[in-house]
């Protein structure tokens, strides 16, 4: 079965120094102009990329988006049952959590056993 799979814009960053450091003087960059924190997307048809998601971001994402789609165990990810990707921009990062809308909730598995 095929699950359908949230991916959450958990946080937008600016990295100042680096970006004061590297960036031509007189070009001022701001935050990832192409999401919004606490942004959903939903994935419902592998290997679909969501209207409206950066192709840069999604192939950091896409993996996780597979996993869950698929229902691999994603217990022993650092955040149980949570993909946690970030986009390669290394100046403005996008912290992204990927994970199965209708899938049980990992913790509950833990607390059974």
């Amino acid at each position: 079965m095929q699950r359908t799979v949230r991916i959450t814009v958990a946080k937008r960053g600016l990295d100042r120094e680096l970006s004061d450091a590297l960036v031509p003087a007189g070009t001022t960059i701001d935050r990832c102009p192409v999401f919004r924190d606490g942004q959903e997307f939903l994935v419902e048809g592998w290997p679909e990329k969501p209207d409206g998601f950066c192709e840069n971001a999604w192939g950091s994402v896409r993996t996780g988006a597979m996993l869950a789609a698929f229902d691999a165990d994603l217990s022993a990810l650092t955040v149980p049952g949570k993909w946690i990707a970030c986009c390669p921009d290394g100046l403005r990062p996008v912290v992204f959590v990927v994970e199965p809308v209708d899938a049980p909730d990992p913790q509950d598995a833990k607390e059974d056993a």
